[in-house]
């Protein structure tokens, strides 16, 4: 017998379903679906704020991080680095870190110019 499989938008959409028509208390329902009650009201929160479109995989991304350099801070290290194409990370940071503060740290400057790996 193969497994019964069905994709988790249609499975939430079903439990909206059943809980609309009142047959169970959040507890049976949430058991019947094999969730968390906390899921349960997770997933009748967004229907109601957004109707089954909100049922979706959201991302897991962070919406922001703390420790993003600048864009101004970007460009300028790219401008040094066009400026001086042979100079390190290290030299870079050591070199020209007098213009800005904060100084963003070494995995920064890789990140946000491309700088090869090998540099160090």
């Amino acid at each position: 017998m193969p497994w019964l499989e069905t994709a988790p938008m249609e499975q939430r959409g079903r439990f909206i379903d059943d809980h609309r028509l009142a047959l169970y208390d959040m507890t049976e329902l949430c058991a019947r679906y094999a969730v968390s009650r906390k899921t349960g009201y997770k997933w009748l929160a967004r229907y109601d704020a957004g109707g089954r479109a909100a049922l979706g995989d959201r991302s897991r991304a962070p919406h922001h991080c703390p420790h993003k350099i600048s864009e101004e801070v970007a460009q300028w290290l790219l401008t040094a680095r066009r400026r001086h194409p042979n100079w390190a990370r290290r030299s870079c940071c050591n070199g020209l870190s007098r213009d800005i503060r904060p100084w963003p740290g070494q995995r920064s400057v890789r990140r946000a110019i491309s700088w090869p790996v090998t540099a160090w």
